[in-house]
């Protein structure tokens, strides 16, 4: 059985009222200023509009000095997704000495995305931007059930700011071996789902939901082994928990969150002549239950179906994520924009 728990934050925000001030008078002087000549940015076609994760796209094209008449050289650009909330950029670059360019498509991550490419504006020419071009990374298996599966922790929808890197950190306090290694292939899933990028910063002795150290923990993910005598949620069938601290300032986002996990597993033992199965076996179940706690972590909640990830009841040991976690997972990701 696994469960979570998401502690809250009531955040308080405090209003300071500026005295006025009264302008001393003074004359205002007007200076002409000369016409920002316009830009146009022309763009081909991607050269490939679907790839499996990290597939090589790029897009190639133009800049010109349209008053002019002439080729917009080393100018600046921004590589740009369209996302819930507006135009993010996500990559940049520079034309050539004749105004052309080529720019690397980021395709780490599952979706149907959309960019454009942005001259920004200078001194004497004002921005410009190419048409859309539409790139899909697909899912490199086939996910399992219904993508309307998937619930959030939250009444309302409470996401990480996906424009940053969210850090993490493990304490193995007597963990399996195995354990590194499963978190990183865990939260390279995860950037596969959300387009989050996260960044391992080692060891800590912290432990996530210990009574009395929620204030210990780090900014950013921690996880850890432990045992019931330390975390009470741990009591009964429950083999892990997993949950998130969000505040309200300035908007609604996760600042921190952690896994624990029960050092009274019930993994395989392994021995000198475990055979390859058994090994992979062993892997597959602790991995199963941190990509578990690790959806709560972002924000996802139980469902019923049972080819989700997201079932709290960890019998069919899935480690990848099925069609309902894809689903939820993607919005609470990029996709939906920074926050």
């Amino acid at each position: 059985m696994r469960r979570a728990i998401a502690a809250t934050i009531a955040a308080v925000t405090a209003t300071g009222i500026g005295a006025g001030l009264v302008p001393a008078a003074h004359a205002t002087t007007v200076t002409a200023r000369t016409a920002l000549h316009r830009t146009t940015v022309a763009v081909g076609q991607p050269t490939h509009a679907s790839v499996t994760p990290n597939g090589t796209v790029t897009l190639s094209g133009s800049v010109r000095d349209a008053t002019a008449g002439k080729p917009g050289v080393r100018r600046a650009l921004h590589l740009e997704l369209k996302t819930a909330s507006g135009w993010v950029t996500r990559a940049t670059g520079a034309t050539n000495a004749t105004g052309g360019y080529t720019l690397r498509v980021p395709t780490y991550w599952y979706g149907h995305h959309t960019w454009r490419v942005v001259a920004p504006a200078t001194r004497t020419a004002a921005a410009g931007a190419s048409s859309a071009r539409a790139v899909t990374v697909t899912v490199p298996y086939k996910a399992r059930g219904k993508a309307s599966s998937h619930t959030f922790m939250q009444a309302r929808v409470v996401r990480w700011n996906p424009c940053q890197v969210i850090p993490y950190r493990v304490n193995l306090n007597g963990g399996p071996a195995e354990t590194m290694a499963v978190v990183k292939a865990s939260f390279a899933k995860l950037t596969a789902a959300t387009g989050i990028r996260f960044a391992d910063k080692g060891t800590t002795s912290a432990i996530p939901f210990a009574a009395g150290k929620r204030g210990q923990l780090a900014a950013g993910i921690t996880i850890a082994w432990t045992r019931v005598s330390t975390v009470s949620g741990l009591a009964g069938t429950a083999v892990g928990l997993g949950g998130s601290t969000w505040t309200t300032r300035p908007t609604a986002h996760y600042i921190d969150g952690g896994v624990a996990l029960d050092k009274a597993f019930p993994l395989p033992k392994l021995s000198s002549t475990s055979s390859a199965s058994v090994k992979k076996l062993r892997t597959n179940l602790i991995e199963s239950v941190v990509l578990h706690e690790l959806g709560h972590v972002m924000g996802l909640g139980h469902v019923n179906d049972r080819q989700q990830v997201m079932n709290p009841v960890d019998v069919d040991g899935w480690t990848t994520y099925g069609a309902g976690d894809l689903a939820g997972l993607a919005r609470l990701g990029l996709d939906q924009g920074c926050l």
